[in-house]
C-alpha cells in the first residue's frame, strides 16, 4: 500500500500542528486540520481533527478490516460510496465526535461522548445524539424485512456488552420501513439493560395507534414479557400482514413468557376487544388466556364471553393438526396422507363449550359457521393410537353444507377407529333457508 501525503505543519513531537491535511491510499481520502500535544505517548495525547473529511467506499474499508469480507451480518460491499464530515476532540479513549456522514445508503448524525478506558467496551461510557435520515439499515445488516429508517434519539448509557449495557433511550422514530410498510410517528422512552428493556413505545400512525407501557427481558432463550398495551387501532392489511382486510382494537394485560406457541406459560388479557374481517364483526369483549405446567403436564385455558375451552396434558399447539393428520392417516391411508412434515406424539385431554361462537369463526375461518351452544370434549393419544370423542351441536355449517342437531361419538384404538354420528337434517345451499331433510 502507498500512502500519499501533503498538507502544512509545524512543531516537534510533543506538540505537532497540521493544516489542509491530505492522506491517500488511492481508495480513500482523509483530509483536515489536525492538532497533537503529547505524543510520543498516543493515550496521554490530545487530539484536536477540525474541517475533518473522509472519503472512502466498503471496499476501502476492507482494507483495514478483512475479517469482515462475507461477513453473515453485514454488507460492506453495498456502500459505494462514504463520506464523512465533522471533528474529533479528546484523547484516544476519552473523546467528542460531532459529523455527518453521508452514504448512498443514507445519512447519519451523530453528536457523541465517549470514554473507553482501556478500549474496554465493558466499562464505556457515553452519551449524545444519533440522528439518521433515510438510513437503509436492512441492506447494511442484511435484515431484508427492514427497510430505512428516519430517527432522533438522545442516548445516555454505560458499556457495549449485551451482559452489561445500560443505556436509556429519548426520541422519536419519523419513519421505519418493515415488511414494505413505513411506520410513522414512534416515540420511544426507556432503558436498555442486562437485556431487559422496560420503558414506553406510543405509535401514531394512520394505520397503527398503539401505547405500550411495561418490560421485555430477552436475557434467557425464553422471552418474559410484564406489560400493558391499548391497540388503539390497527388496519393488518395496509401494514402488509394479512391479505384480508382485518381491523381491530383492544387493550391489553400481558405477563407471560416463551419463545414460541409450545412453551407459553403465563397469561393474556384482551379486553375492549374490536375486530373486523372484511364485512364480519367479532362479536367478543374479552378474552383470557392461561398457561401453566412443564412439557409433561400442560394445562391451557381460554375463557371468553363466547367460548371457554382447556387443553391438559402433553401436547405441542404448533405441531397438532400435523399429528391428528398422521393419526388418521393410519385409518384412512387413501384419502388422508401422512404429513410431510414432522409430528410429534401428542397426548392430551380437551373440553370446548361455546355459546355464541359464529362471529369468531366469521372472522378467523368464514368457510365454517354455526356451532353455537355447542360442547365438545375428548382425548388423543397418538402414540397408542387412542382417541375419545364426545360433541353435540345444535346447528353447523361447512361451505355449503348445513347441518342441525349433530351428535358425535367416537373411540379408536391400535386395530380400529369407530365414529359415531347423527344429524338430524342436512341442507346444501348457500344459506340456512335452503334446507332439504335427508333421513
Amino acid at each position: 500500500m502507498i500512502l500519499q501525503v501533503s498538507g502544512d505543519g509545524k512543531g516537534t513531537v510533543a506538540d505537532l500542528y497540521t493544516r489542509h491535511l491530505n492522506v491517500s491510499d488511492g481508495n480513500s481520502i482523509f483530509k483536515g486540520n489536525l492538532d497533537l500535544k503529547g505524543l510520543p505517548d498516543i493515550y496521554k495525547t490530545y487530539i484536536t481533527y477540525t474541517d475533518g473529511e473522509l472519503l472512502t467506499t466498503g471496499s476501502g474499508i476492507l482494507r483495514y478490516v478483512p475479517g469482515l469480507k462475507n461477513s453473515p451480518d453485514v454488507a460492506l460491499e453495498r456502500i459505494t460510496y462514504a463520506y464523512f464530515k465533522g471533528t474529533y476532540e479528546g484523547y484516544i479513549e476519552n473523546f467528542a465526535v460531532d459529523g455527518v456522514l453521508n452514504t448512498n445508503l443514507g445519512a447519519v448524525t451523530a453528536d457523541i461522548k465517549m470514554n473507553i478506558p482501556g478500549f474496554n467496551s465493558s466499562t464505556a461510557v457515553y452519551s449524545g445524539t444519533v440522528k439518521a435520515d433515510n438510513a437503509q439499515f436492512g441492506l447494511f445488516l442484511k435484515q431484508p424485512l427492514l427497510g430505512g429508517i428516519t430517527l432522533k434519539e438522545d442516548i445516555s448509557g454505560r458499556s457495549f456488552d449485551p451482559d452489561h449495557i445500560q443505556l436509556d433511550i429519548d426520541g422519536t422514530i419519523k419513519e421505519i420501513t418493515v415488511n414494505g410498510y413505513p411506520y410513522h410517528n414512534i416515540i420511544t422512552h426507556g432503558t436498555l439493560a442486562k437485556k431487559q428493556f422496560n420503558g414506553t413505545l406510543l405509535v401514531d400512525d394512520p394505520n397503527l395507534a398503539l401505547e405500550f407501557d411495561g418490560g421485555v427481558n430477552y436475557s434467557n432463550k425464553n422471552i418474559n414479557i410484564i406489560a400493558t398495551a391499548h391497540l388503539l387501532s390497527c388496519n393488518f392489511k395496509a401494514l402488509n400482514l394479512t391479505t384480508d382486510s382485518i381491523t381491530a382494537s383492544a387493550d391489553f394485560d400481558l405477563n407471560c413468557t416463551g419463545s414460541d406457541i409450545d412453551n407459553f406459560s403465563g397469561y393474556a388479557k384482551l379486553n375492549n376487544i374490536d375486530m373486523k374481517r372484511n364485512s364480519h364483526k367479532l362479536a367478543i369483549d374479552s378474552v383470557f388466556v392461561n398457561s401453566t405446567g412443564d412439557n409433561g403436564h400442560k394445562l391451557l385455558t381460554i375463557q371468553s364471553n363466547d367460548l371457554v375451552a382447556t387443553i391438559k396434558g402433553n401436547y405441542q399447539l404448533s405441531k397438532m393438526p400435523a399429528s391428528i393428520q398422521y393419526y388418521l392417516s393410519a385409518y384412512l391411508p387413501n384419502y388422508i396422507k401422512t404429513p410431510a412434515k414432522f409430528a410429534p406424539d401428542q397426548n392430551f385431554q380437551f373440553t370446548i363449550n361455546t355459546t355464541t361462537i359464529d362471529s369468531i369463526l366469521a372472522v378467523t375461518t368464514p368457510f365454517i359457521r354455526g356451532f353455537d351452544s355447542s360442547t365438545v370434549s375428548g382425548s388423543l393419544n397418538t402414540s397408542t393410537q387412542k382417541l375419545t370423542l364426545i360433541a353435540n351441536v345444535p346447528y353447523g355449517a361447512i361451505g355449503k353444507f348445513h347441518m342441525s342437531n349433530i351428535s358425535v361419538t367416537g373411540l379408536g384404538n391400535l386395530n380400529m377407529i369407530g365414529i359415531n354420528t347423527t344429524i338430524e337434517n342436512v341442507a346444501i345451499g348457500d344459506s340456512r333457508s335452503e334446507e332439504h331433510t335427508s333421513e
